[in-house]
């Protein structure tokens, strides 16, 4: 006979007590997560897309049971990182995520920044300080279209033709208001492959704005009897550039060799602190498949096609965004 002994080691209470500490941790990192992605994904549906991301940054400090700013940190790149799959895996804001992109990091920063300035205090008091924080700005946000379409509206005169291309809200509500007291026609490009000339053609109609919609091709046969170009912008970058939707740079080009203004209308809060040289910069994918096409969603529109830019803190020529980008992230 053979017998065979097994000795098993015992788990001291100490290690028994690391392990439950660390399962309560993971448990409690996926409450947070799930909370902060259903905040999200519900604010999305109702709110503009900077509004819902600095909410959700600020559920996140609110709610955050880290007892160090290192830790907090790592809490709010974790948010950043599931917000933004979150909107890319769901579809959430129907074109690319540039714009959130950019409204994160300006929280982001501004919050970095604080968080540096008062990091002798104690966890709760700069919780407390930075969740008054995200408050203000969260505030700020709900304004700053209203702020937009006050500086835009100063540049559109009666009598005037605007053509437009792709579909910007903040460009739909300049135009609604202003054309509360003042008569102009909108020529609205077809806008392949979303189709937004005909988005834009049932709101004119509706409200009454003299329109009519044409090809995209057909551009450079109205723009000589347009008086400017007026788009929107998913992100401005660095350089005064603007990323828009596919076929905002041939319009913007057609715009510039007839010699008429490019106004671009945008929240300061899709500033976004990166340099490209082309689309292809980005880094990630922008294609679309579209019927047989490989279609790109967006393209970019380097700052010497650009005129002026409408934004909720002023108005601005490209290279004056290029200043303010760098005094924000470098002061």
């Amino acid at each position: 006979f053979f017998f065979f002994f097994f000795f098993f080691k015992q788990k001291t209470a100490y290690e028994i007590s690391a392990c439950l500490v660390g399962s309560e941790m993971c448990i409690r990192d996926r409450c947070m997560e799930t909370s902060c992605l259903d905040l999200f994904r519900k604010l999305v549906a109702e709110k503009t897309i900077a509004y819902s991301a600095v909410q959700t940054m600020g559920h996140c400090i609110k709610n955050s049971k880290e007892t160090t700013t290192t830790g907090l940190t790592r809490e709010l790149a974790k948010v950043k990182k599931d917000m933004l799959e979150l909107a890319e895996k769901e579809n959430l804001l129907e074109k690319t995520t540039l714009s959130l992109i950019s409204a994160i990091n300006i929280c982001e920063h501004m919050l970095y920044k604080d968080m540096s300035m008062y990091q002798k205090e104690s966890m709760q008091s700069l919780r407390e300080k930075l969740a008054s924080r995200v408050k203000q700005f969260a505030e700020i946000t709900l304004s700053s279209r209203k702020r937009a379409v006050s500086n835009a509206k100063e540049f559109i005169r009666d009598g005037q033709t605007i053509l437009t291309h792709g579909y910007s809200k903040l460009v739909e509500e300049i135009l609604l208001s202003t054309a509360e007291d003042r008569r102009f026609k909108v020529i609205v490009t077809e806008s392949r492959p979303r189709n937004f000339g005909k988005t834009w053609k049932a709101i004119l109609d509706k409200k009454g704005i003299p329109n009519k919609m044409i090809l995209d091709g057909a551009i450079g046969s109205v723009i000589p009897d347009v008086d400017y170009l007026l788009v929107g912008a998913e992100a401005v970058l660095q350089n005064g550039g603007i990323v828009n939707h596919i076929g905002t740079l041939s319009a913007a080009m057609c715009a510039k060799s007839f010699k008429k203004p490019c106004y671009v209308a945008v929240e300061c809060l899709k500033f976004l602190n990166i340099f490209p040289l082309s689309i292809k910069d980005f880094g990630f994918a922008i294609q679309e498949k579209v019927e047989e096409f490989d279609n790109p969603l967006v393209d970019f529109t380097p700052p010497e096609y650009i005129t002026l830019l409408f934004t909720d803190v002023g108005t601005f020529t490209p290279s004056a965004v290029s200043d303010e980008l760098i005094q924000f992230y470098h002061t």
